[in-house]
């Protein structure tokens, strides 16, 4: 199965890659609820229902945890110099820097207390080596030459990774479930059985329905309780890119290879998220790093894969990227 990831356009730029879909017999739209307002998605959502009724949506939900961005405007771009020194600011350390042309405001009360050795933003588009901090700012010499658009997520590995979803969360995407009836919810940063059942539990009962819940495994952790985990949802997403992102080089690689050899259909069902043909981007043909991306999952038995939203939302990119990566479903 090859799930799309929505990206909100205006209507009238959804017909053409809404043929594709019904072309190539998509039947899933997976929907990253984090980026714009709720009522938003309902109404872009409830477009593509019009269109395919069939449509099963995987609503993707920062519940029971959620990325850290920056605080900075959604549209925004920050110019990053190599070698110059940033404030990454708290909210409580905010006022103090306000003026300084430095300063990176963060979407977070304060900053752990702890040895800290660098920062990350995004998907690594720029990295810091941190030089001193406490719990208002952190400064960090750029190691590149980067444009910081809008809330990019910030991750500063082993300190600060994701933090717990605000209590009120939950309710308000409850709410926007009623409007438009999941298939699945997808769970960020899942680590323990309890949380997950208790999430599921609330949502079961508000919505009359059970959906299926997929936890999203992200982190070190959550590798490490996929025994548990799939004990009670065999349905799990991988998501490498936060994994990545989390752990060095050498633990990420024993992390992912653990994650994949979980799955053992049909007891446990993997799927998997990020960065895959992302080559596509750059060539019509994949690179030989993606290729060799495909033919691991393929002789794991991964069927299941997500396309990210810049492929998913291009007729011709989500054309290439099913050709090859229907393969897999061979």
């Amino acid at each position: 199965m090859i799930i799309p990831t929505l990206r909100i356009l205006r209507n009238s730029q959804y017909q053409k890659i809404i043929n594709v879909y019904k072309k190539s017999g998509i039947h899933s739209l997976r929907v990253n609820m984090t980026r714009h307002s709720l009522s938003e998605y309902i109404q872009h959502i409830r477009f593509f229902q019009d269109e395919m009724p069939y449509l099963k949506i995987f609503c993707d939900i920062p519940v029971p945890g959620e990325k850290i961005r920056l605080a900075l405007p959604l549209d925004s771009e920050f110019h990053i110099e190599e070698n110059n020194t940033y404030i990454f600011t708290s909210k409580n350390g905010e006022e103090e820097f306000k003026e300084n042309p430095f300063a990176i405001p963060v979407g977070i009360d304060s900053f752990p207390n702890m040895q800290m050795s660098e920062i990350i933003i995004g998907d690594g588009e720029a990295i810091f080596r941190i030089t001193n901090s406490n719990a208002h700012f952190i400064e960090a010499v750029a190691t590149g030459n980067s444009i910081v658009r809008g809330h990019r997520s910030i991750i500063i590995p082993h300190a600060l990774e994701f933090r717990p979803a605000q209590k009120n969360q939950l309710e308000e995407y409850i709410e926007a479930f009623k409007e438009i009836n999941p298939y699945a919810i997808i769970l960020s940063f899942s680590e323990a059985v309890p949380t997950i059942q208790e999430i599921e539990k609330t949502i079961s009962s508000a919505l009359g329905y059970h959906p299926l819940i997929i936890p999203k495994i992200e982190t070190p952790l959550g590798v490490n309780s996929l025994e548990k985990i799939t004990a009670f949802y065999p349905n799990v997403l991988i998501g490498r890119g936060d994994l990545a992102l989390t752990d060095d080089i050498d633990r990420y690689y024993n992390n992912y290879r653990k994650a994949l050899t979980f799955h053992n259909p049909p007891k446990v069902n993997l799927i998997v998220a990020t960065d895959i043909l992302s080559s596509l981007y750059e060539n019509t043909i994949p690179s030989r790093a993606d290729l060799s991306d495909l033919m691991v999952l393929k002789e794991c038995g991964i069927k299941d894969i997500v396309a990210s939203a810049g492929i998913s939302i291009d007729p011709d990119l989500f054309a290439l990227f099913y050709q090859y990566s229907s393969h897999l479903n061979e």
